[in-house]
């Protein structure tokens, strides 16, 4: 699945539905999709505050029954984790997707960069998915 996004509040709805949708298909729901649309709302969110467009969302499975994430934004800052204060209203995304997923990153990517994350999941999607 792959989305393209704008700098606007939207997208991060947006990126949240679409990847609902395409858990659901994938027959992956539960907590383990709840981490994974969670982890999508902060990486978009991201970008849609600190990067520059255009921006998109990549969300796809991998015969190894890994969940693949990739967000990009044509901003070449490579994000890194922030100390939030304990009255901070944010700041942690990256610490969530770090606890979260089973991998995650960030690389410079031609004319911007691409933030991403991957987590092992129990079972294939159905094939066609």
């Amino acid at each position: 699945m792959t989305l393209v996004l704008t700098a606007t509040a939207t997208s991060v709805l947006n990126a949240r539905r679409a990847s609902r949708d395409a858990l659901a298909r994938w027959n992956m729901g539960g907590e383990a999709a709840d981490d994974v649309v969670l982890m999508v709302d902060e990486l978009v969110t991201n970008a849609v505050q600190h990067g520059r467009g255009p921006m998109w969302l990549r969300l796809s499975v991998h015969p190894s029954h890994t969940l693949v994430c990739e967000v990009g934004d044509s901003s070449d800052v490579l994000p890194g984790p922030r100390r939030a204060g304990p009255g901070a209203e944010s700041g942690r995304g990256l610490f969530l997707v770090y606890a979260l997923s089973d991998c995650f990153g960030a690389r410079a990517a031609g004319t911007g960069k691409v933030v991403w994350f991957s987590r092992r999941i129990l079972s294939p999607p159905p094939t066609g998915g």
